[in-house]
């Protein structure tokens, strides 16, 4: 066939040929129907979404009636028409119903690892408690109401068994003594530990005998006191660390995801401990994920000794970067009871601090010379921000190892200067911003920042705070992060509801009315350029044909319903990978 020209070949004759290429090899046009072949040779979509809303959050934030999915990814998105005729003899067709489709919503910074454990400690056993419960953790009024509900977690557990609880609100156990808990809990190891790091704060004789904790060891509790710290704490996290049977951990592990599903999230960006990663790591091997993880390295890491060994894994859970760097936090000061533990510039004495931080920005600047990610940093107050980015200015200058997929973050950054917003710019810094920080005064420990923050430093300053509509101006691409798993706080519609109207709940303030931003842009923010936040943006984020196939349906219209409503739309169906992980009916 050489010479012949395949632009001018009429149809007929190109017909004739590609029939006389495939005869010999028994494809004839009658020798079987498309429908009789099986779907690994033909491979029809599975799915099909249609009569529907669709915003597929593409370069032009396209809106479409039907979506194809074909195995883990999207096939095509068009009209209902066009998407239909690919329907084979096995695919499912969803009607919609004109509901509002948006891809996958995706959290940078949480701790969901932790929240599973402590949602182990709080209901495994079905206690109920007196304390009230607050972002997986026990909030008491007093020494007395926390005995009481130690009490009761005790003559829950089992012959044998040890005993956590967790609180956020640990100074009621300073007016504690060891024997009040040795009398309740003489022989079960008992560890009272603090929300989200999982730090243990009080404990019983028991408990100093199970971990095998040396008297001597500094941090142990004295003169009857309860309180543990410093070495000794670090001591009994390890041994609490590995005494959780493997099934339990990894059977709440299982249902955080499916109740983080029920709320649209399908990826998490979160630092985990040893013990958290096993137990995800035994349900990545079965093939059960629900939800996908980027990981902070789980543990410590020599930088020099082992280089670089981010980006390990699959599009389901992944090591993206490293988080047990400086200490955790940049600009928070550990131990403070302060209103504002922040490096900011309105208190002075705080820039002092930073004489207590060179060993933590030795690590942060090596981790980012040798090509490391830090995701799910600690970033408080304009001064800790500009010593942050003075430490990835440095790094950029001089590269050791270059990584292709490093990203340079920042988290919650509450608070920047205005000259410093140009500098995320010119370093290609993705902010990531921590919304109930100011917009929610319902919930003391969790929330309720703002009434604290005007008190301190008057309302003009909370009015300037988290500037995303100025990041948008200067074409940087934030995201926005929930930091907790409460059933309001959490939830990614919560958060983007808060960049859209910047109202406060439990309050008719809106807090920086000049930087709202519109409903495309906030859904970018927890979609797209979340995605990018962790070198994603060409697999996840948006709707388009090759992408992964994770989305959302969602009961009423995002882009018509009231502003301060978008956190009430409902959750209808989460896909995740093409198959579904949550569905409402």
């Amino acid at each position: 066939m050489k010479g012949v020209c395949m632009k001018t070949m009429a149809p007929s004759m190109f017909l004739l040929l590609v029939g006389w290429f495939l005869s010999p090899l028994g494809y004839s046009q009658s020798s079987r129907s498309l429908e009789d072949l099986p779907p690994e040779v033909l491979a029809y979509p599975h799915i099909i979404l249609f009569n529907g809303k669709i915003l597929t959050v593409d370069a032009e934030f396209s809106t479409v009636e039907a979506v194809a999915i074909r195995g883990e990814s999207v096939l095509a998105v068009g009209d209902d028409d066009r998407i239909l005729k690919m329907a084979g003899p096995r695919t499912q067709k969803i009607d919609l119903e004109g509901k509002t489709v948006v891809p996958g919503l995706i959290d940078t910074h949480d701790h969901l690892g932790s929240y599973a454990i402590a949602y182990m400690a709080l209901l495994d056993k079905g206690v109920q408690w007196e304390g009230k419960i607050e972002t997986q953790a026990l909030v008491w009024q007093d020494a007395d109401m926390a005995l009481r509900d130690i009490k009761r977690a005790v003559d829950a557990a089992t012959t044998g068994e040890w005993v956590r609880v967790f609180t956020r609100t640990p100074r009621p156990l300073e007016d504690l003594t060891m024997s009040q808990l040795d009398s309740i809990s003489p022989d079960t190891p008992l560890v009272v530990a603090q929300t989200i790091q999982h730090r243990p704060v009080a404990l019983n004789t028991r408990a100093i005998e199970w971990a095998q904790i040396p008297l001597d060891t500094p941090g142990l509790p004295r003169d009857g006191s309860v309180m543990i710290s410093d070495r000794a704490a670090i001591r009994l996290t390890q041994h609490v660390m590995w005494a959780i049977p493997a099934e339990k951990a990894i059977f709440w592990q299982k249902k955080t995801m499916s109740l983080v599903n029920s709320w649209g999230l399908t990826m998490v960006v979160t630092r985990i401990s040893p013990d958290q990663f096993n137990s995800l790591r035994e349900i990545w091997l079965e093939n059960q994920l629900t939800l996908r993880w980027r990981v902070g390295f789980p543990g410590p890491v020599d930088i020099p000794r082992t280089g670089n060994v981010s980006d390990i894994g699959d599009d389901w859970l992944r090591i993206s970067g490293v988080w047990d760097i400086a200490g955790g936090s940049v600009g928070f000061v550990p131990g403070t009871r302060a209103a504002f533990s922040h490096w900011t510039s309105k208190v002075p004495a705080r820039a002092e601090e930073l004489l207590r931080w060179p060993p933590g920005r030795r690590n942060l600047l090596e981790a980012l010379r040798y090509g490391w990610s830090v995701p799910n940093s600690h970033v408080h107050g304009d001064i800790g921000v500009r010593v942050f980015l003075d430490v990835i200015e440095e790094a950029k200058e001089n590269p050791i190892v270059k990584s292709s997929n490093q990203r340079f973050t920042m988290d919650h950054m509450e608070e920047i200067a205005d000259e410093d917003i140009a500098r995320l710019k010119e370093l290609g810094v993705i902010p990531s911003s921590t919304m109930r920080t100011i917009f929610d005064d319902q919930h003391p420990g969790i929330g309720a920042q703002s009434s604290r923050y005007q008190a301190v430093f008057g309302a003009d300053y909370v009015n300037q705070m988290l500037p995303l509509k100025k990041y948008l101006e200067m074409g940087i691409r934030p995201t926005v992060e929930a930091d907790a798993n409460d059933e309001v706080l959490g939830r990614p519609l919560w958060t983007i509801e808060k960049a859209v109207c910047r109202c406060v709940d439990g309050s008719a303030r809106i807090w920086g009315r000049d930087q709202k931003v519109s409903r495309q842009d906030a859904l970018r923010m927890k979609t797209i350029w979340a995605a990018a936040y962790v070198g994603d943006e060409k697999k996840l984020g948006s709707i388009e044909p090759g992408k992964l196939a994770d989305l959302v349906v969602l009961d009423k219209d995002y882009m018509s319903v009231s502003e301060d409503q978008i956190s009430e739309l409902e959750v209808i169906l989460t896909i995740v990978g093409g198959k579904s992980v949550y569905s409402r009916n």
